[in-house]
């Protein structure tokens, strides 16, 4: 994973997958995860892989592999 950035809307933060999408054990398209962290005044206590996006194309498609490089990510205020 490669970029946390949080969404305080909803209390989660989000993770880039820096893979390029190539088909390798583990590898799956160009993705971002969402993730619970469990944080308290000592540090991180956990962290919870809550959900997954594909990254697409403006037609809807995933890209295809190998053909992004993703390595940040920051969520818009809209």
């Amino acid at each position: 994973l490669s970029s946390l950035d949080y969404d305080a809307a909803s209390g989660r933060y989000l993770a880039i997958s820096d893979d390029r999408g190539n088909d390798r054990p583990g590898s799956g398209p160009a993705r971002f995860y969402t993730l619970g962290v469990d944080v308290d005044g000592s540090g991180i206590r956990g962290v919870t892989f809550e959900g997954v996006t594909t990254l697409q194309r403006p037609d809807g498609t995933p890209f295809p592999d190998g053909t992004l490089d993703p390595e940040g990510l920051r969520r818009g205020p809209d």
